[in-house]
């Protein structure tokens, strides 16, 4: 899945704070500078300089936990087992990389015994539909998040907080300050290559949670922090096996069926080979991999988004007839 390039995305987008947001730093960052807040916004270097960032991992976990939670949510409605579509990857018991195919745990079916070490396919095979995206311990991903860096001036400011006793109502701690980013314009890149389009619906799925802001990042989601305006300025997809003068993407599922989960007793059927595609407008452009489609432009972009979300739904419809059949 790694070993050869198939498909290919690349999201272009910018991210501006609507309102405070807080992604923390770390006591390291405090402790060498005294007089910053007690909690200070991530910094780095770069082109000689400090500055703030918003970090790829940071985005990653946002992205990769609201997929999970969708995934579950629409598996808990159709009434079908929903680790198979998103385990919980910090549960040791329930994580794909402990139950299927790691050197030190048996894997699920008795396909392999303890201690084996079974191959990259067989691990993509037996893991669950976000690990097949992101990646797990044993397994790598299929989509990469770049760091957010400033375009420009951004504007930071200090909160106070306290803590209030439960029983007399006053003070008992603080008060601490923490370090927010209230203006700003910060510009990322999101690549996804060798995916269904299933896959990419889903984390388009996330995306757009994002920018309609039901998605918050970073410290104090609960008291008002988080709020991010997404603006996704450009799209562009490229495929090994897409046809000239065909206005359809193939998913990965097209050149490698063997990547799909076999159709056992009890697992989930996913969206068959030959219909992993999605019909999509605008131009084609011949290049070294094939064929690219390039979207530039809100209206365009979103366009262009819709029928790899649908393709998201449409696997779940076939997971749900693959279980009740």
């Amino acid at each position: 899945m790694h070993k050869m390039l198939l498909n290919q995305a690349r999201i272009d987008l910018i991210l501006r704070p609507d309102g405070p947001v807080l992604i923390k730093g770390g006591d390291a960052l405090t402790a060498a500078d005294p007089s910053r807040p007690d909690m200070a916004f991530v910094r780095t270097h770069r082109n000689g300089h400090e500055t703030i960032y918003f970090p790829g991992s940071s985005i990653k976990g946002a992205i990769r936990s609201h997929c999970e939670r969708i995934a579950r949510t629409l598996a808990f409605a159709g009434n079908y087992d929903a680790e198979r579509m998103a385990c919980d990857p910090l549960d040791d018991e329930k994580c794909c990389a402990k139950v299927h195919g790691t050197k030190t745990g048996a894997v699920a079916g008795d396909e392999h015994t303890e201690g084996d070490d079974p191959s990259a396919e067989d691990k993509y095979r037996d893991a669950c539909f976000t690990c097949q995206l992101f990646g797990n311990t044993t397994l790598a991903g299929h989509i990469t998040f770049n760091d957010a860096y400033p375009t420009g001036e951004v504007t930071l400011e200090e909160r106070n907080s306290v803590a209030i006793d439960r029983v007399f109502g006053s003070v008992r701690h603080g008060p601490f300050q923490f370090e927010t980013l209230v203006a700003g314009e910060f510009t990322t890149t999101i690549r996804v290559h060798n995916f269904t389009c299933a896959h990419l619906g889903l984390v388009l799925l996330a995306l757009r949670d994002l920018r309609d802001q039901y998605l918050l990042i970073g410290f104090g989601k609960s008291r008002g922090l988080g709020r991010l305006d997404a603006d996704f300025t450009e799209f562009t997809l490229s495929s090994r096996s897409a046809k000239a003068g065909e206005a359809v993407f193939p998913g990965v599922a097209r050149d490698l069926t063997s990547v799909y989960i076999p159709q056992q007793t009890g697992s989930l059927r996913w969206v068959a080979a030959d219909k992993d595609f999605v019909s999509i407008g605008g131009g084609v452009q011949d290049d070294f991999l094939g064929h690219t489609w390039v979207f530039s432009g809100a209206e365009a972009v979103e366009s262009a988004f819709k029928p790899f979300r649908q393709a998201w739904v449409d696997c779940f419809r076939t997971a749900k007839e693959g279980t009740n059949g």
